[in-house]
């Protein structure tokens, strides 16, 4: 499990499965925290595709914090983890 996790819980007894979620603070608007929820298989090579994310203004933005953000196509990557060990990975941006 991750430092960041903020709660797991238990698909049930007959299963290695839990949802996790995962908080992630943007590293250049501090006041926005992001809420990754995802399914983790323990005894499973990949974690299944099924994820949820929800961004939330917890504390001040401020204009020059605004200037700072890519906003070309591809955008800025903010969060990137790998979800197996087949080159499956989450990215945030």
């Amino acid at each position: 499990a991750c430092s960041d996790d903020v709660a797991s819980v238990s698909l049930g007894l007959f299963t290695t499965k839990d949802v996790v979620v995962n908080s992630q603070q943007d590293p250049i608007l501090e006041g926005v925290t992001c809420h990754i929820s995802h399914i983790e298989a323990n005894l499973d090579f990949s974690d299944p595709s099924d994820m949820s994310i929800a961004c939330r203004q917890t504390g001040p933005i401020t204009a020059q914090q605004l200037q700072k953000i890519d906003r070309s196509k591809s955008g800025e990557v903010i969060f990137k983890s790998s979800k197996s060990i087949l080159f499956k990975s989450l990215k945030v941006r």
